[in-house]
């Protein structure tokens, strides 16, 4: 719901302002700032809960700890009544209770939240900072240490705005997103900017820097010999607790599975709700899927449909608001959508996650114990080189060296062979650092919220508890989920077999999109060693996915950085 930033070990009110103007499109409806000798706090607001009080930064009682803070506290009216036993209370908001639930159990007041978040909190009598990420990484935060003083913010452009950063390009992050379309762990694609992981804390104070996680991913024991209707109840309750807002809300609506599990169960709480798709009017499209559902929930409906042209002279603007390089093609899309969305609602629920934690995608079915004729190392390779872009030798003609970036893959298995295991890897690293990057960064390009029902953490732990059999079978993945929604979804979407989020890479090369990313990699100095490869016109789908994971690249390096 917000943008913020700020630092500690200097006062720079200029700076303060300058990087807060760079989160605007995350926050278009307020701005507010905390300034004393040590500590400098930015917002940028996007009002959805307690749109006339609910102004940051955000103080405790004496004004001794001040608070900024993007995303949803889901469970603030639970906590709230608690602690107004001790506590007294100013606004109406989910952001207040974090300042209250500080002040009765320090650093350990993020295990009390439900929801997704980024918070930056000051203690100024303890001169503290602690800065917390949400347990999946819904909500991005990125950081920059220079010498004593520690920068943040919601997105790596507000860190540029400080003279003093170094932009010079990680070239292991560079591989590793060559490989992955993503960046792995703390690291960015810049040396002096990390990210903060899902889970962890990061505390700032006299005795100096420390991270650490508090949050470990459990498993949720389960009630009955009917897993189906446990999970159906979770769900609901995820769904419910998504559509506290004081602002219209809507509903990313494909057709598949997902999308129309969070319609359905937004339909059973709600008389009125959203839908929006987005295609290119192509074959493939999932309009006639999407319609199909919106008819039999009867939502309000909106398509949209993206023109080629615009897209094409969008990219660079795409590229900014994604702030790091993800080669996502559903970036595309996900833009224009969102651009509708906003002239609709202020929040989207959104389908993704299901895919990861329930073992949707076709691929996993190589890692299922249903092919054990196969061996495992030949069932991870295969795995392996259908999840990956370039090659470790590809990427070496790239940018030279040999990085090791497999490694990073390697590690998911070395607790035991199984589904379960690459499941994870996916949820810790593909989710946070691929889909829910471009998710974040595509919505609130157009100061959209989004928020992801099967990312709660009891669907989570739920999931976690599951043999591999209840997620994925010889004829389909999300086994246990399409038994719970079967009751409230048509049989036709519940047996539907799974497709990606429809981007026709085909049909941008014919209208010219590749031809305008090609002409940027050519004069890259980047790519001069693998030039040729891009310089084929007659290109495959998967040729052609290269050049859009390169272009990003390329893209975003011409954008942010000084030195290759």
């Amino acid at each position: 719901m917000c943008g913020i930033c700020g630092f500690v070990g200097s006062s720079d009110k200029n700076l303060l302002k300058r990087m807060t103007r760079k989160l605007t499109h995350r926050g278009p409806d307020d701005d507010g700032y905390y300034v004393d000798s040590f500590c400098s706090l930015g917002n940028r607001r996007l009002s959805i809960i307690d749109l006339e009080k609910g102004k940051q930064p955000i103080h405790n009682e004496n004004q001794s700890v001040w608070v900024v803070f993007n995303g949803e506290i889901y469970n603030y009216r639970e906590l709230r009544k608690n602690l107004e036993k001790k506590h007294s209370f100013y606004t109406n908001s989910d952001t207040e209770v974090i300042v209250h639930l500080y002040d009765e159990y320090g650093e350990r007041f993020p295990e009390h939240l439900d929801g997704m978040f980024a918070v930056a909190l000051w203690d100024s009598e303890k001169k503290k900072l602690i800065l917390v990420r949400d347990r999946m990484g819904i909500k991005p935060l990125y950081y920059s240490i220079l010498n004593d003083k520690l920068l943040f913010a919601s997105e790596i452009k507000a860190i540029l705005e400080c003279d003093e950063i170094n932009r010079t390009i990680d070239s292991r992050s560079v591989a590793s997103f060559l490989m992955y379309r993503f960046v792995f762990g703390k690291n960015t694609v810049l040396k002096q900017v990390k990210k903060l992981e899902p889970g962890h804390m990061l505390v700032k104070d006299s005795k100096g820097l420390k991270t650490k996680k508090y949050w470990r991913m459990s498993k949720f024991r389960k009630k009955s010999d009917k897993p189906e209707y446990d999970l159906f109840d979770i769900l609901h309750s995820s769904v419910k607790k998504r559509m506290i807002s004081d602002v219209p809300i809507s509903a990313l609506l494909s057709g598949g599975l997902d999308s129309s599990t969070v319609v359905a169960l937004m339909s059973s709480l709600s008389d009125k709700v959203r839908t929006f798709t987005v295609g290119f009017s192509v074959k493939g499209d999932e309009f006639e899927k999407a319609r199909y559902v919106s008819e039999h929930f009867n939502t309000e409906h909106h398509e949209v449909v993206v023109d080629i042209e615009r897209a094409v002279k969008d990219f660079k603007k795409m590229i900014w608001y994604m702030d790091e390089p993800v080669a996502d093609t559903a970036m595309v899309p996900s833009f224009y959508i969102s651009e509708k969305i906003r002239k609709k609602a202020k929040v989207a629920l959104v389908g993704e996650g299901a895919d990861e934690i329930f073992g949707g995608y076709l691929p996993y079915k190589l890692l299922s114990g249903k092919i054990r004729f196969l061996p495992w190392n030949l069932r991870e390779n295969m795995y392996f080189s259908y999840s990956t872009v370039f090659s470790e030798k590809e990427i070496g003609k790239i940018i030279g060296g040999d990085f090791g970036v497999r490694e990073y893959f390697n590690a998911s298995t070395r607790n035991g062979s199984n589904l379960n295991n690459i499941l994870l890897f996916d949820i810790r690293n593909v989710l946070p650092n691929y889909q829910l990057t471009r998710v974040d960064r595509m919505m609130m390009a157009h100061s959209v919220e989004a928020r992801v029902p099967f990312l709660d953490t009891e669907v989570l732990r739920f999931s976690l508890s599951l043999p591999e059999s209840e997620k994925v079978r010889l004829t389909s993945g999300k086994h246990i989920l399409r038994k719970s929604v079967s009751g409230i979804l048509p049989k036709k979407v519940v047996k539907q077999s799974k497709r990606t989020f429809f981007t026709p890479m085909r049909h941008l090369h014919e209208k010219g999109f590749y031809d305008n990313i090609i002409g940027s990699i050519e004069k890259s100095e980047l790519t001069k060693g693998y030039a040729k490869f891009f310089q084929r016109r007659k290109m495959s789908n998967k040729t052609l996915w290269k050049v859009f994971v390169m272009g990003v690249l390329v893209s975003w390096i011409e954008e942010y950085s000084g030195e290759v």
